[in-house]
C-alpha cells in the first residue's frame, strides 16, 4: 500500500506537469460510478488539447490499479461529445476493452499516459468524423444507451429474407425483465415457454405478428426515435418487401432487424388524430382513408405518420444458432439426426447431457426407472428430481438449457417396448443402449442381426471404477456378433475385450436385495463420455459406418486416459 502511495504521488506530479491536472470533486451531473467514493483511490481533472482546443477530462485510478485500468470521462462542459463513436450517455470513454487488452503493472504511469492518449484520439477522430465505421461497431451499444421501451427474447432462426413472427407479450409472466419473447411460429414460441419452465397458471399470454428484417446496411450515425428517422436509417435496404409484410398488420407492429447477427428490434405504433377542447378529448380518429389497423407503410413512415414515435427495444438472442457459436465453433452435427438412449442412468445421463451440448437436438428416452437417494452422487439430475422418473427429469434438466429440444420420453420396461414398439428403433438414425444388462443388449443386437432392426445400435457400459468403457457400434453388415464377443469362463459370461477379466466380481453390495453397484467416480463418467461424444458426432456425420469397438482406458490416472480402436 505504501508503494501505491508513491506510485501515485509520482503520476500526479506527472499529470500536473503535462495536463495541469488537479484533483477532480464529482458534482451532481457525473454518473453514478464515477461519485462512487469507495471504489476511486483518486480522480484528477486533466486539461488535454485537441486541434488547438482544450478539452476536460476526468481520469479516475481504481483502488485496484495497476491490476485494472483507470477510467477516464469527458466533462460535463463538453457534452457534446456524447454519442460519437466510443463515448456513452455517461460520458465514460471506451478506451480499451478489458477482455483483450492487459494493464502492465510495472509501468502504472504508462498506463495511465496510454489511457489519456487513447482518449485523446477518440475525441480527434470523432470530432474530425474519421471514425464513422466505428458506428457500426459499437451501433448495440448506443441503442441500448437511449431510453429503450423493454427487453426482448428471440428464438427467431437468422434469415436471409424477410419473413413474419409471433411476438409473445411474457409482461405477466415477470420473468427476468423481458417484454416479449419472439419465435419464428406460435408453437415454437409456445413450446419454448412451456418447456422452459416461465408460464403461470392463471396468466394469459396473448401473441401478435411481427416482422423480421435482415438489414445489408443503415446509418448507423442516427438513433432512430420516429418513424421518419426509422425510414431513414433503413434506406438502402429491401424495404418495399418490409413493407409489404407491415401494409396489413395492425399497430402496434414489432419489427425486428438483424444485421450481422446482431439483433435489435423497434415498434411501429398506431397513428391517431387527437381532437381536444381544453384537457377534454373530443374525438380520437385515424388518418383519413385508413381502416383501423391499415395503413400503406411507406406513407405511414415518410409522410402523415412520419412523426409518430416509436419504441425501441434490446435484443437477446437465445436461438441455438447463436448460443453454439458463441459458446465454441457453433453447430457442426446434423440436425435432422435423431437418437434413441435406451437407459438414463449415471452413464446415460452424462452421455444425453453431452450430446445436447455438441448441438443434437432430437432424442427419444427411454427408462423405467425412477431417480432415487442412492442416484445422487453420479447423475446430473438432483436433489428435486427424487422419485420422478428419470427420464421424465432428464428431460426437464436439458429443457432448461435448450427449450426448443424435441425429446420424447418412455417409461416402459425396455424388453416389452422392444417387442411391442419395433418401429421405434427404425424411426431413428441411431439406437444407444447404456444398460449395463447382457440379456436385453443379445435381444437388440440379434434383432438387428435378423433385420427386424434396420438401424444401427451402440452398446455402451463401463468396468468398475472406470478402468475400461466400451463402445460397441453395430450395423447390419453383420461384421461381427455382439454374442460372440463374450466367453464362458467357469460359468460365467464375461465380455473378451474386457480390461480386468474379474470385472464381475469387483462390484459391490449393499444391505437388500436389489443393492449390487458398479463402482466408478463422475470425473471418471466425463472422460469417457468426452471421448465416446466425438465418436458419436463421426457417426452423425457419416464418417463411422460400419461396425465397430472401441475401448477407452483410464491408465494410471484420468489425464492418461486413451481410446483406441479394437476391432
Amino acid at each position: 500500500m505504501e508503494d501505491l502511495h508513491k506510485t501515485l504521488s509520482y503520476i500526479s506530479q506527472r499529470l500536473a506537469r503535462t495536463y495541469s491536472s488537479k484533483e477532480y470533486v464529482p458534482i451532481e451531473s457525473d454518473c453514478s460510478k464515477l461519485k462512487q467514493e469507495n471504489y476511486w483511490i483518486k480522480r484528477f481533472l486533466l486539461n488535454v488539447n485537441i486541434n488547438n482546443t482544450t478539452y476536460k477530462l476526468i481520469l479516475g485510478i481504481p483502488k485496484t490499479f495497476p491490476y485494472e485500468f483507470p477510467s477516464i470521462y469527458v466533462h460535463k462542459e463538453h457534452e457534446t461529445l456524447v454519442g460519437l463513436p466510443h463515448i456513452d450517455k455517461n460520458r465514460f470513454i471506451c478506451t480499451f476493452d478489458k477482455n483483450v487488452a492487459t494493464p502492465n503493472i510495472y509501468n502504472p504511469l504508462g498506463i495511465c499516459e496510454n489511457i489519456i492518449n487513447r482518449a485523446m484520439k477518440i475525441i480527434k477522430e470523432g470530432t474530425s468524423k474519421k471514425n464513422y465505421k466505428d458506428y457500426e461497431e459499437e451501433f448495440l451499444a448506443y441503442w441500448a444507451d437511449e431510453k429503450i421501451n423493454g427487453e426482448i427474447i428471440s428464438i427467431v432462426k437468422p434469415f436471409s429474407s424477410v419473413k413474419d413472427i409471433c411476438v409473445f407479450d411474457i409482461r405477466e409472466l415477470k420473468f427476468k425483465n423481458y417484454s416479449y419473447l419472439i419465435a419464428d411460429s406460435f408453437n415454437e414460441g409456445n413450446n419454448w415457454i412451456s418447456n422452459f419452465g416461465i408460464s403461470k397458471s392463471g396468466k394469459v399470454i396473448n401473441y401478435e405478428y411481427g416482422v423480421y428484417f435482415p438489414i445489408a446496411n443503415a446509418k448507423f450515425d442516427i438513433i432512430p426515435k420516429s418513424n421518419k428517422d426509422i425510414y431513414t436509417f433503413l434506406l438502402g435496404n429491401k424495404l418495399k418487401e418490409l413493407f409489404q409484410h407491415l401494409n396489413n398488420k395492425k399497430r402496434p407492429t414489432l419489427v425486428l432487424c438483424n444485421y450481422k447477427n446482431a439483433m435489435f428490434a423497434f415498434g411501429l405504433q398506431e397513428y391517431k388524430d387527437i381532437i381536444q377542447k381544453g384537457k377534454e378529448i373530443l374525438k380520437i380518429k385515424h388518418q383519413k382513408g385508413f381502416r383501423p389497423g391499415k395503413q400503406i407503410t411507406s406513407f405511414e413512415l415518410g409522410g402523415f405518420a412520419k412523426n409518430n414515435p416509436i419504441k425501441r427495444y434490446c435484443v437477446d438472442r437465445f436461438d441455438k444458432e447463436r448460443l453454439f457459436e458463441r459458446g465454441g465453433e457453433g453447430l457442426n452435427v446434423n440436425q435432422n439426426f435423431k437418437i434413441n438412449l435406451f437407459g438414463c442412468g449415471s452413464i446415460g445421463s452424462f452421455l444425453l447431457e453431452k450430446l445436447v451440448q455438441i448441438g443434437f437436438n432430437n432424442f427419444n428416452i427411454v427408462d423405467n426407472e425412477q431417480f432415487s437417494v442412492e442416484n445422487l452422487a453420479r447423475h446430473i439430475c438432483d436433489i428435486h428430481d427424487i422419485n420422478e422418473w428419470k427420464s421424465i427429469a432428464l428431460k426437464n434438466k436439458m429443457f432448461k438449457h435448450y427449450p426448443l429440444l424435441n425429446i420424447e420420453t418412455y417409461t416402459d420396461n425396455i424388453i416389452t417396448l422392444t417387442i411391442n414398439n419395433i418401429s421405434l428403433f427404425n424411426n431413428a438414425d441411431l439406437n444407444i443402449l447404456c444398460l449395463g444388462n447382457y440379456n436385453i443388449e443379445l435381444l437388440i443386437s440379434k434383432l438387428l442381426q435378423n433385420q427386424k432392426i434396420l438401424k444401427p445400435i451402440l452398446i455402451i457400459w463401463v468396468e468398475p471404477y472406470l478402468n475400461a468403457g466400451h463402445f460397441i457400434y453395430l450395423t447390419n453388415d453383420n461384421l461381427f456378433s455382439y454374442e460372440n464377443l463374450h466367453k464362458l469362463e467357469n460359468g460365467i459370461l464375461k465380455y473378451k475385450y474386457a480390461l480386468n477379466s474379474d470385472y464381475k466380481t469387483i462390484n459391490k453390495q449393499e444391505v437388500g436385495c436389489q443393492s449390487i453397484y458398479t463402482p466408478y467416480s463422475t470425473i471418471n463418467i466425463s472422460s469417457f463420455v468426452n471421448s465416446i461424444s466425438y465418436l458419436i458426432q463421426e457417426i452423425s456425420n457419416g464418417h463411422i459406418n460400419q461396425s465397430c469397438l472401441y475401448r477407452w482406458t483410464k491408465g494410471k490416472n484420468i489425464l492418461e486416459s486413451k481410446m483406441e480402436k479394437l476391432l
